[in-house]
């Protein structure tokens, strides 16, 4: 799987710092809806702002207890909390696509 991201746009002169991360949500029968963060990164310069991640592994680890995720549909959110030297903060949310687990 490749997720790529320009988010340089958003790194300006009033932007102190740019968090972003990628949150796995699905439903099960036990669960209207689950979310986890898998993966996570601090922005602070235009080279970290470019993201091309290919075949990059969680961070923190999604585990199934049982078989209850297989064939489950599950949404990638990649979204962006930018904090500015002077002003409020901003919660973007540039991507997000489905996939189902194996």
């Amino acid at each position: 799987m490749r997720l790529t991201s320009a988010l340089i746009l958003w790194l300006t002169w009033n932007t102190n710092v740019l968090f972003a991360y990628i949150t796995a949500t699905y439903e099960t029968a036990d669960h209207v809806r689950s979310q986890v963060v898998v993966w996570n990164r601090r922005l602070t310069t235009k080279e970290d702002a470019a993201l091309d991640l290919v075949n990059q592994k969680t961070m923190y680890g999604l585990h199934d207890h049982g078989f209850n995720l297989r064939g489950t549909e599950v949404n990638l959110t990649v979204t962006v909390n930018e904090q500015p030297i002077t002003g409020m903060l901003f919660w973007k949310t540039p991507q997000s696509f489905k996939f189902s687990f194996p």
